[in-house]
């Protein structure tokens, strides 16, 4: 994983089958990919329970991704970045929040 994102610079999406290890990589290797919008993993070979992602750790991986990742999907459980906007003060916020799946 490390070397595909460091070779493949231009991703705009990406999908991939592997071990849980996977997810680490990306966190750790895929903040200069400032094309990447959608990233999706199947995870494999590992108990499903430890295969789950919570919402803190998809969260941590979609704040401190690429700027432009949107959406992070992991074995059919998906999560979309949004910036929202406070009716009260006009102030601005980042929202992660779970569109579908369960954990």
């Amino acid at each position: 994983m490390k070397s595909l994102l460091h070779r493949c610079n231009h991703l705009e999406e990406v999908y991939v089958a592997a071990r849980i290890h996977v997810l680490g990589a990306f966190r750790e290797h895929a903040c200069h990919l400032h094309r990447l919008r959608v990233a999706r993993f199947n995870i494999r070979n590992a108990k499903m329970k430890r295969a789950l992602v919570d919402d803190d750790l998809a969260r941590q991986i979609i704040t401190k991704g690429p700027p432009s990742l949107r959406i992070l999907g992991v074995n059919g459980a998906v999560w979309e970045r949004n910036w929202v906007s406070s009716r009260c003060n006009g102030s601005v916020y980042l929202l992660v929040q779970r569109i579908c799946g369960s954990c």
